[in-house]
């Protein structure tokens, strides 16, 4: 099957990197291509990339037929189907919710952005991704000003900007664009720094999972070392459940997967997964684009439940991401260490510690965290709730 491929569509999804591009490419390589590609017509309107991989290497999709009645249509359910994706850094975010108030306007009789309409559509964009108007409105003059650039420099500047792979600070950066749009999206990330709008689309993601206590926002940005201790959720008997659910709330590897981690584009995690969940710890590494590298048994030294082997251990696994490098070799350990258990759930001090000592001064983040640690951003119930 052969679609058109529409440049004004195909140009509102920035491009994957290089890495995330090769790691598409390598799954549908595997294990073919398991996501229906989006149609309208005969125009492509969602799934380039695996159309792209597809034709290439000669394998096969299936495809949906989506009825539209006009070309902005399409334009506003692609936008609002980029913004539901999973790992969107914030300048995604901005990027697509500025689309979508700029082709609302558009579609309407006036352009003005204080006019009734448009205030009402931007009243409208704020309370579906739980953001303020004043959001929507920058996030538009942002969006503007990106696809001022790209027009003026490639396709490739916008991609890079998106993709966190250009740092828009150095002097020489986007040396050929006008002065007014690079200010334009310099002025906003700055003014914007300490704020997270990958923030919203957690609030949204607690939201629709009642039955979760809701977990506070994440709010920083850009991390270098990230430590994860993942809530869980256990298919096993009820009564083993309700434990688990009794000590705090947990959640499904869907749901793990799908927060989005702001992280430094030469980042480093380390993440904890018992023996049974192991499978579903690999998944949440690869959706928040990092790559699986080694791990280290953590001997708890009690036995514990377990259906097959009474657990005695925890796994810390560790992935990176971009050119992110192991410690020094002589700051390298035995992979077995023997501390042993205290309160539920609660990992020992030493690995703070461990961290610290082979990534000095980096920039730390613990998700899901129970306390907070001096010169450590924390995140999770617990700690928020203090």
């Amino acid at each position: 099957m052969e679609f058109k491929i529409d440049n004004e569509l195909k140009s509102l999804i920035p491009a994957l990197t290089k890495d995330e591009y090769s790691r598409l490419e390598s799954s549908i390589l595997k294990e073919g291509c398991r996501d229906k590609l989006i149609v309208w017509g005969d125009i492509l309107v969602d799934g380039h990339n695996r159309y792209e991989i597809c034709t290439k290497h000669n394998i096969e999709f299936d495809i949906i037929l989506k009825e539209f009645d006009t070309i902005e249509q399409v334009k506003t359910w692609m936008l609002i189907n980029q913004l539901g994706r999973r790992n969107l850094t914030p300048e995604k975010f901005k990027y697509f919710i500025g689309k979508l108030y700029n082709e609302s306007k558009k579609q309407g009789e006036r352009t003005d952005l204080t006019s009734g309409q448009n205030v009402q559509k931007s009243k409208q964009i704020a309370e579906e991704y739980k953001i303020n108007e004043k959001t929507v409105r920058r996030a538009a003059k942002f969006a503007e000003a990106i696809d001022n650039i790209a027009e003026e420099c490639g396709v490739e500047i916008k991609d890079d900007i998106l993709n966190r792979e250009i740092d828009l600070s150095q002097k020489d950066t986007l040396r050929l664009a006008q002065d007014e749009n690079k200010k334009e999206i310099v002025d906003i990330l700055k003014e914007d720094e300490e704020k997270d709008y990958s923030d919203a689309k957690l609030e949204l993601y607690w939201q629709k999972e009642p039955d979760i206590v809701k977990t506070p926002k994440l709010s920083i940005r850009n991390s270098e070392i990230i430590y994860a201790d993942p809530p869980w959720r256990y298919d096993f008997s009820v009564s083993e459940t309700r434990e688990i659910e009794n000590q705090y709330p947990t959640m499904t590897v869907e749901q793990i997967k799908n927060i989005d981690i702001p992280t430094n584009k030469d980042s480093i995690l380390f993440i904890w997964a018992t023996a049974p969940k192991l499978r579903e710890c690999l998944e949440v590494i690869e959706a928040w684009g990092f790559e699986y590298k080694t791990h280290a048994i953590w001997d708890k030294e009690i036995i514990g439940m377990g259906y097959w082997f009474r657990g005695q251990h925890e796994l810390l696994i560790v992935a990176t991401k971009g050119k992110a490098s192991p410690p020094l070799p002589e700051l390298r350990i035995s992979s077995i260490i023997k501390e042993k258990r205290t309160e539920h759930s609660k990992k020992p001090n030493l690995f703070y510690e461990l961290i610290e000592k082979w990534y000095p001064g980096k920039k730390y983040i613990e998700l899901f965290a129970r306390e907070k640690r001096e010169g450590w951003e924390s995140w999770g119930l617990e700690v928020n709730n203090e």
